[in-house]
């Protein structure tokens, strides 16, 4: 029950209290929401690290882990799709492969706060920059791997694959907030 409450709060009040120019100070809210209540991204990666460990089945072929990172980037959690995406055993500093590239691209995600003394155009301009060199990156196969395909198309407001994606989100209106967040 205080889940709903919580988002009730974000929703009615925190939007009317700050006003119709804060929109975007909402969604963010509203993500940070998402990400505290959707436990099944950090479900997802613990399944995934515990049959890594018992050499079950390592993390690139552990759907598991995929779809851990796919649920942290629906919440707009960066921060833990990230620390996943680096547990990769492809991961290096180099920046040579395309596990590093789109951790490269997921750092450099426009973020609200950086724009919040410019009027809210320049962050959308930045941000559908941001998505276009995902798209194009992706159009000239600088990622092969189906699962990272995947993530770049979550990243890159992909709606037919952000519908595939209602078990990493737990809820129809999780689903709906990543949905708009990528928009």
């Amino acid at each position: 029950m205080g889940e709903v409450w919580e988002l009730i709060e974000i929703m009615m009040v925190d939007s009317e209290v700050m006003g119709i120019d804060a929109a975007g100070n909402t969604l963010e809210s509203l993500m940070e929401w998402c990400q505290k209540h959707n436990r099944i991204p950090d479900q997802l990666k613990s399944l995934a690290i515990d049959a890594d460990r018992n050499s079950e089945q390592p993390l690139p072929s552990n759907q598991n882990y995929f779809d851990a990172v796919a649920g942290h980037l629906l919440c707009a959690d960066m921060e833990n799709a990230v620390e996943t995406l680096k547990l990769h055993p492809k991961f290096d500093d180099s920046g040579t492969n395309e596990v590093c590239t789109l951790v490269g691209f997921i750092l450099s995600k426009p973020l609200l706060a950086e724009f919040a003394n410019y009027p809210i155009n320049q962050y959308q301009t930045a941000f559908d920059n941001w998505q276009q060199d995902l798209s194009d990156a992706l159009e000239n196969d600088a990622f092969q791997d189906d699962n990272i395909v995947k993530l770049v198309g979550i990243l890159s407001g992909d709606e037919e694959i952000i519908d595939t994606c209602l078990h990493l989100t737990g809820q129809w209106y999780r689903l709906l907030l990543a949905k708009v967040h990528k928009i």
